[in-house]
């Protein structure tokens, strides 16, 4: 009688066990939002909502996710998010995750889309006209592909035409999600404008919109 418990107790086990690996469930995909449009060339893809141990990331520039990049990322406290830079101009990318275990896998997520802007996307100051009391900052925008090396024009104009105009060359060296070049001895009270452009093989493609900043 005691050795029918034990095996008894043995399957309990082994179904509790079972159906406990069955629960794994998908998890849902959070940002950015499915059909997004003018999103700048660095982003964080975001899910949530899964008992896995990890997740798996993928995206691609065809909707049937040939060829995609995949990602391995381990799971955080809540929302899980994994930063993607570098992608294409005016590209629609598709993208799709799951979550892992030890022992299990569940089937992917839905695939959602996002295209990113036609032009290179600011990145710090990130809005127009704001007004700082220092004569020295960062510009940045978010990098690209395919270039290889930006310019960065700072000037009192916005045709960019006076006899301050600034040009500066940024080498891309990827080591940051975003490029970057530290101004100093500027002018206070005076308007500026800056801009980034993209370099590919030493020419010049898709400048973006122009910004203004007083300093």
């Amino acid at each position: 009688m005691k050795r029918f418990n034990d095996n008894l107790l043995f399957w309990v086990f082994l179904l509790i066990s079972i159906s406990s690996q069955a629960a794994l469930t998908k998890p849902t995909l959070v940002y950015p939002a499915n059909n997004a449009n003018n999103l700048p060339t660095g982003i964080q893809l975001n899910v949530k909502n899964s008992n896995g141990t990890s997740y798996i990331f993928e995206y691609a520039t065809s909707s049937n996710m040939a060829n995609a990049t995949r990602i391995d990322v381990a799971k955080a406290s809540f929302n899980t998010r994994h930063w993607i830079n570098k992608l294409k101009l005016n590209t629609t990318y598709y993208w799709q995750s799951k979550a892992l275990s030890s022992s299990d896998s569940p089937d992917w997520t839905s695939i959602w889309s996002f295209t990113t802007a036609n032009q290179l996307q600011k990145y710090y100051p990130s809005s127009t006209g704001a007004t700082f009391t220092n004569s020295k900052i960062y510009l940045s925008c978010y990098r690209a592909q395919p270039y290889d090396s930006f310019e960065l024009q700072l000037d009192t104009q916005s045709s960019f035409s006076s006899a301050v105009l600034r040009k500066v060359i940024i080498p891309d060296t990827f080591k940051s999600n975003y490029i970057e070049y530290f101004h100093q001895d500027l002018f206070y009270g005076t308007n500026y404008y800056w801009r980034y452009r993209g370099i590919q093989s030493g020419t010049p493609r898709l400048s973006p919109n122009i910004l203004s900043h007083l300093f």
